[in-house]
């Protein structure tokens, strides 16, 4: 009798469990669909939304499959820092946090938002009004790459920005923030209510000479300054060249 009482027991416990596993992973019919965004402007929303409705749609029946690479996929998006995604009772709950966006690069005309994971996320910018530092590059070369079917920003291009981001506080003169433009073979910063122009090459020493000279001279004349050589610095609009202790 015992024998037979822990055979049914058993066989009672296995119905259950095999049938919880078919409930859980059984399709269901999607109904409805819940999307939270958090921190993500209303300009992307469309964008998000077309990817979730390429691989969900109304009516269709969903299983965790599917769900699993809905997540996959909201998770590639340039605009997408984190995502939960879940199925109950016939409805799809989605929540959504957007990417934080790092700084603007203006090239050749157009204007980039880009994001803390390298991704362009706005082409024109013109929707985000947050305040993040604004970078020019003037390179011949496209500082930007592809990433699947999405636009990043180079890696050498990345470095060179994040290096220029631990500078912005030093590069001031007179309180005023310059116009920073990356070129193929240095910086040039421009300091528009200052009037003055300053080159620097990406070396170590031409940041040191231009910190230097600008610590012994605070009160700089309107005019262009040449960091990039060793020992020469060229000031003054027409160029006009002196020696120098690096």
């Amino acid at each position: 009798m015992k024998v037979k009482r822990r055979t049914v027991l058993v066989f009672v416990l296995f119905l259950a469990c095999f049938t919880a596993y078919v409930v859980i992973n059984a399709p269901g019919k999607l109904q409805n669909v819940e999307i939270k965004f958090n921190n993500i402007p209303p300009e992307w929303k469309p964008y998000i939304s077309q990817h979730i409705f390429s691989v969900v749609k109304l009516g269709e029946e969903v299983n965790p499959q599917e769900i699993k690479y809905l997540k996959s996929v909201l998770s590639s998006l340039p605009w997408i820092k984190s995502c939960e995604v879940s199925f109950k009772r016939n409805t799809l709950k989605i929540n959504l946090k957007g990417t934080e966006p790092s700084y603007f690069l203006i090239t050749k005309g157009n204007r980039y938002l880009i994001g803390k994971n390298d991704f362009v996320l706005e082409k024109s910018g013109k929707t985000f009004k947050g305040k993040v530092p604004v970078f020019y590059y003037y390179g011949k070369v496209s500082p930007f790459t592809l990433s699947g079917e999405f636009v990043k920003i180079k890696p050498i291009i990345k470095e060179e920005i994040k290096l220029l981001e631990s500078r912005l506080e030093e590069a001031k003169i007179k309180g005023e923030t310059p116009q920073i433009a990356i070129t193929d073979v240095g910086v040039i910063l421009v300091y528009r209510k200052n009037k003055l122009t300053v080159y620097l090459d990406n070396s170590e020493n031409s940041w040191n000479n231009f910190r230097k000279f600008t610590s012994e001279a605070p009160n700089l004349s309107a005019g262009t300054y040449d960091f990039r050589f060793h020992d020469l610095l060229v000031e003054g609009r027409r160029g006009k060249c002196s020696t120098k202790k690096s």
